[in-house]
């Protein structure tokens, strides 16, 4: 019972701290004082919502494919299936993002944004999007840390990113007069960060990357 208040307690603290990250970007822009950029993010943040969703999906059945191999003791498949994981959600996203940047007028109208808004929520995706395969990377390394049992590192990676993310916002959206552009790259960093940290901690802590055909 430890075991599962330890896993449910660590995740719901992940996944609430990256609603708070959301918080404070919407914040930082809605300083801007333009009510069109808080609409173009509103708007942004809908259509990046299905697409993360795939990857959420991904996370689940990394979670258990790992788990149910680690705990019948073939350390070696586990370690396979995790980098035949990695892979294809990596494509999955690719596909996801390539998709989503090329219809992504197409996507805002049907939506319901017009105009500048959507013009600006375009723009938007065009600087966030292309990291969602390297986010997926990062959510599979978390899943897999979830099936090892190491939950800490596995809520880490989410508080770690978000606190990079939230210090950067102010610096590019004010700092460097980004406005949401900036809000955009700060996104893409607390992804690739959440990526590097879990491919660090999934290979260099646990071993649980091996070769496809090894």
């Amino acid at each position: 019972m430890s075991h599962v208040v330890r896993m449910t307690l660590t995740g719901s603290l992940g996944v609430t701290f990256m609603f708070l990250v959301d918080a404070a970007n919407l914040f930082w822009v809605s300083l801007l004082g333009d009510e069109q950029l808080i609409s173009a993010l509103g708007f942004a943040w809908t259509i990046q919502f299905f697409s993360v969703s795939f990857g959420m999906g991904m996370m689940v059945a990394v979670t258990a494919t790992v788990a149910h191999l680690i705990g019948q003791g073939d350390r070696a498949e586990a370690r396979r299936q995790t980098t035949v994981c990695a892979i294809s959600a990596f494509m999955m996203q690719l596909l996801v993002a390539g998709f989503g940047l090329y219809y992504r007028f197409e996507i805002l109208a049907f939506a319901g944004a017009q105009g500048t808004t959507l013009d600006m929520a375009a723009r938007y995706l065009m600087v966030s999007m292309p990291s969602l395969p390297i986010m997926a990377l990062g959510m599979v390394g978390s899943a897999v840390l979830r099936a090892e049992g190491d939950a800490w590192r596995a809520m880490m990676i989410t508080v770690a990113s978000g606190a990079v993310s939230m210090l950067i916002d102010p610096l590019l959206i004010y700092g460097l007069n980004l406005g949401l552009d900036g809000a955009a790259l700060a996104v893409v960093t607390a992804r690739v960060l959440s990526a590097v940290l879990s491919i660090w901690f999934a290979i260099g802590i646990h071993d649980l990357a091996g070769r496809i055909g090894g």
